[in-house]
């Protein structure tokens, strides 16, 4: 069976759709060209392309984020979170690390990335940030408040980037919905609204934030 890459595929509307084609998880093959799936994608493309941006489809208060994130968040409230916070008093990066661990059983992240920590450039405000192409987290440590709270949030919106990415891929549950807001994504830095309110930064705050409050009413 011949392997389709993205970039040979009409619908690809990703503008950085190369990203795709370099990973196998983001390939399509031949059968599912064909599908009656397939023809529902191409009807999903067209029907969100207009909505995916738009701030009153996807703001945090959305029945449609919270559908997607609470029941992970549920994971989250019923795990035991004594033995992580105790660890991130006694050092932030082994709080991380045990955090980290619980994120990706929770979500069920299949390819867990990796965890690294820089000095963010002079003009970088960001506390974190997810990289798909070389499916990493990055936590700038000097933007962080020193505090496990925030670190967790911080942690958590990260992870739920890396989700996003997994599902994004037709092996793994095919939510075209990311695949096209990633591809269409809004930088922060030209678009302060218009990031804050598409679908996937939408859906990553509204979960590091009530991660947050969740680790702050274990602590009561």
């Amino acid at each position: 069976m011949r392997r389709i890459e993205l970039m040979d595929n009409p619908l690809a509307v990703a503008p950085d759709a190369q990203v795709y084609a370099e990973q196998p998880l983001h390939w399509l093959d031949e059968d599912f060209i064909k599908s009656p799936e397939y023809r529902s994608y191409q009807q999903e493309i067209q029907a969100n392309e207009r909505a995916v941006n738009k701030a009153e489809v996807y703001s945090p208060d959305n029945r449609a984020v919270r559908q997607a994130c609470d029941p992970y968040l549920d994971g989250i409230r019923q795990s035991d979170l004594t033995q992580i916070i105790a660890a991130y008093k006694r050092g932030n990066k082994e709080g991380d690390h045990l955090f980290f661990v619980l994120l990706v059983e929770v979500l069920g992240i299949k390819k867990p990335p990796k965890l690294i920590y820089v000095e963010p450039e002079v003009d970088e405000t960001a506390r974190g940030k997810y990289t798909a192409k070389t499916n990493t987290v990055r936590i700038y440590e000097s933007n962080i408040p020193d505090h496990y709270c925030q670190r967790m949030g911080v942690l958590a919106h990260e992870m739920w980037h890396a989700y996003q990415e997994m599902k994004a891929s037709y092996r793994n549950g095919k939510n075209h919905l990311y695949k096209y807001n990633n591809g269409h994504y809004i930088d922060s830095k030209d678009d302060y609204a218009g990031y804050r309110s598409q679908l996937v930064e939408s859906e990553a705050f509204y979960f590091g934030d009530r991660v947050k409050q969740i680790v702050s009413d274990s602590c009561n």
